[in-house]
């Protein structure tokens, strides 16, 4: 089956997909519709060149799945700017990093975040919830952030200490981001969507081996 007919035939699969997604991360009404625009837009772009990645090697429900969570993240960093943990929770553990992005990202409560960082943290209750939550600093939800490569053009001014400075680390990020891509280029499309699945959706070994239907080791 092509590409087309294979998009036409599971455009229902599709559609529940991204409303699930859509749901689970809790985006608004507005943000879900611009969403689910975007993801069928990426899904005909360059002659499905999305669609045509499928190699049969899993499930064409798991691979839309994968794929539309990758988008979302995509959407996510581009809207809201790519998340990073602070220091504190980083210092409290594990429990206090997923209890901050529940909170201070997505928006959740502590009644929401509870039974999510249950199945990954067993012991988590909700008064240890509260306590950590009064620990973490105060984030703001949405931030400005621009890709790595609009970063390199960037202006400053240069008339103060400060901006000489900032200068400086502009100068040391640019360097540290081109070799980043191109290592991250020179890796095969498998292993880059390993890395993705494992350290920014923050899916365990075995939830990925599930999902790609491959052995925990390999």
């Amino acid at each position: 089956m092509d590409a087309r007919a294979l998009l036409e035939s599971n455009l229902e699969l599709i559609e529940r997909v991204i409303r699930f997604t859509a749901r689970r991360q809790r985006l608004d009404e507005s943000d879900a519709e611009d969403f689910a625009s975007t993801v069928k837009l990426k899904f005909i772009e360059n002659d499905y060149a999305v669609i045509r990645k499928f190699e049969g090697r899993s499930h064409f429900s798991t691979f839309v799945t994968i794929v539309v969570q990758r988008m979302l993240l995509d959407y996510r960093i581009h809207h809201w700017g790519k998340w990073h943990a602070s220091a504190e929770a980083k210092r409290l553990g594990d429990l206090a990093v997923d209890l901050e992005q529940l909170l201070h990202r997505d928006g959740r409560g502590i009644d929401e975040a509870l039974p999510i960082l249950r199945a990954r943290h067993p012991e988590a209750t909700r008064e240890m919830l509260e306590q950590i939550a009064a620990r973490l600093p105060e984030r703001r939800a949405r931030r400005h952030m621009v890709d790595l490569s609009e970063a390199e053009g960037l202006a400053m001014d240069d008339s103060t200490e400060e901006s000489v400075l900032a200068a400086e680390r502009q100068s040391t990020s640019q360097r540290l981001s081109c070799a980043m891509r191109e290592a991250i280029a020179q890796l095969p499309e498998n292993d880059r969507l390993l890395l993705q699945l494992r350290f920014e959706s923050r899916l365990t070994v075995a939830q990925i081996s599930r999902s790609l239907q491959i052995e925990r080791r390999a």
